[in-house]
């Protein structure tokens, strides 16, 4: 094999993994999109089964206090207290209650994003120095509630490909990386 051979294939193994990365990034996010539906979905079905248990409690107390009402009318009808049956309406007209209301909670919501550097920002002295400046959009580290996302250990830089060694703490890969985004 040539040497020029051997350069095009040290950059066909650097896309075949910048490929296998994208995809395995990309599963990431499918995955937390499905997680965060899914937590709605149940947060929705828990929201309803509350509605519907309020609903039905308001709803057997209104009945109970029409039901008084109307046997406290019939005795104020026999005895033809028009007064009392007055009040009685007047009483019922101003019944008030806290019904069913709905109100808007902010919650947090962790966002993967993904880093951002083009081919045209890094800078090449030599094979050596891989510095490159920071894009239009400013790198953020990976947040998420996820376990396997929050505490997952790269493997390689992102972008050198450097590997890291398995005594480097999760801090000295973030420091490597954004070593990579110094001015």
């Amino acid at each position: 094999m040539t040497k020029l051979a051997d350069v095009q294939s040290v950059f066909g193994r650097k896309i075949k993994e910048l490929t296998e990365r994208k995809d395995y990034i990309i599963g990431r996010f499918v995955s937390w999109e499905q997680e965060r539906i899914e937590e709605i979905k149940k947060y929705v079905t828990e929201q309803k089964i509350i509605l519907e248990k309020r609903f039905e409690d308001y709803k057997h107390d209104l009945e109970n206090e029409c039901k008084n009402k109307i046997e406290a009318g019939k005795d104020f009808e026999k005895t033809n207290d028009n007064e009392q049956i007055e009040r009685l309406l007047a009483e019922c007209h101003a019944l008030k209650r806290n019904l069913l209301m709905i109100s808007k909670q902010d919650r947090t919501v962790s966002y993967l994003e993904i880093l951002l550097e083009t081919p045209s920002e890094q800078k090449n002295s030599g094979g050596d120095d891989h510095r490159s400046r920071r894009s239009s959009i400013q790198p953020q580290a990976v947040q998420s509630n996820d376990p396997d996302i929050a505490n997952e250990m790269l493997e390689k830089c992102p972008l050198c490909f450097m590997i890291f060694s398995k005594a480097m703490s999760k801090n000295d890969r973030s420091v490597h990386i954004n070593e990579h985004y110094s001015d």
